[in-house]
């Protein structure tokens, strides 16, 4: 069976930008533990550490001074065992979602591992975190900063039965919130301490339509992204919020230390339509007289062009911040070309174009593939 790439599906795999990373083999918020180790060579590492430690949140650049911010036991600046250490981490985890059952976190020794969406992060990741309702969650700290990266409902997303209660600024008053506790910043100054970026917040109920005609409440998804000159610098902060309860049931936080990076021209040396043809012709010297015609997605430039913040700025702050063309388009097939294969395709497929070089950096369709994030990987 072909794999069907759709926009949706793409997003929660590749949502390190506004539109989508195509290049990324993992599922963001709902990820699974990608290239996690087992708890007896986890307890092997973890017993490797020297038993005492220092603190790393004393010089951390997120500063933990705002009343009524969580507070981990690392950022206190004393020296602590390993087990008041991820202690600390429990009780910071509890104060962030009090809706987990304590004993589900408390005396938890976590998992150490990287991060299965930015491997150049190294995380904490408690496993088994349950609600009353049942539902297991996984949640990672950030193993230098001490903070929360991500939580995820591990046992899959339950939609609450019932109808919408909060509204779409309600919601982002509780992400707002949320991320105070969290960090001790104001979402607008999280990782932009120069004040270089724009912060754009946007919400709006998942899959709305959808869950009402199951009789369920949809939930608010809350996103802060920043742009640079006018241009999308991809999600900084992402929530979920339960619509009737008020409850963060998710949240993925990539916040990139991008003080010490340069950019490139945001005018892209390629156009738009020299991009959607330089996928053209890659297709058509793979596969010749196959495709008919290209329908290419979104006509709003401004959602296709981007800043490649993603996994590369985390390796590499000597080369200059990259222009990319992020492309998803639909093809009809010429009658006869593949008899096998209707000429009506409905998949979606991606393509990511360097808007400078015009090098393809990611391609996917049938067996073309190429993905420049592979090595990270």
């Amino acid at each position: 069976m072909k794999t069907k790439i759709t926009k949706k599906s793409v997003q929660k795999k590749y949502g390190l930008n506004k539109s989508f990373k195509f290049c990324l083999v993992l599922i963001l918020l709902i990820c699974f533990s990608a290239g996690c180790i087992s708890q007896t060579s986890n307890e092997t590492a973890i017993s490797n550490y020297t038993e005492k430690i220092g603190s790393v949140g004393s010089d951390n650049n997120i500063e933990n001074n705002q009343t009524g911010t969580a507070t981990p036991e690392k950022s206190t600046g004393e020296s602590k065992s390993l087990r008041e250490l991820f202690n600390g981490y429990s009780n910071y985890i509890q104060e962030l979602f009090p809706y987990f059952i304590p004993e589900t976190i408390n005396n938890k020794i976590p998992w150490e591992e990287s991060d299965p969406v930015i491997p150049a992060i190294k995380v904490y990741t408690y496993k088994d975190l349950k609600t009353s309702d049942g539902i297991i969650y996984e949640a990672r700290i950030n193993a230098e900063t001490g903070k929360i990266r991500s939580v995820y409902e591990s046992s899959g997303y339950l939609a609450p039965s019932g109808e919408v209660k909060l509204t779409l600024d309600e919601g982002e008053e509780i992400a707002r919130s949320f991320v105070l506790k969290a960090f001790g910043q104001d979402p607008d100054d999280i990782g932009d301490p120069d004040n270089i970026f724009t912060t754009i917040k946007t919400s709006n109920y998942v899959n709305l339509d959808r869950f009402n005609k199951l009789g369920k409440a949809a939930n608010i998804y809350v996103r802060y992204y920043n742009k640079y000159e006018g241009l999308d610098g991809g999600p900084v902060l992402q929530m979920t919020i339960n619509s009737i309860s008020g409850n963060v049931t998710s949240c993925q936080f990539n916040i990139p230390n991008l003080q010490n990076h340069t950019f490139s021209s945001s005018v892209p040396s390629v156009s738009l339509d020299e991009a959607k043809e330089i996928i053209e012709e890659k297709i058509d010297e793979k596969y010749p007289g196959e495709v008919k015609t290209y329908e290419f997605l979104n006509d709003d430039k401004s959602e296709m062009l981007l800043w490649d913040t993603g996994v590369p700025v985390y390796y590499d702050n000597t080369t200059p911040v990259r222009l990319i063309w992020e492309l998803e388009f639909n093809v009809e097939r010429n009658i006869g070309a593949e008899p096998d294969i209707s000429k009506f395709d409905d998949s979606t497929y991606g393509a990511v174009i360097d808007a400078h070089s015009g090098e393809i950096l990611c391609l996917f369709y049938k067996d073309i593939t190429i993905d420049y994030l592979k090595k990270y990987y």
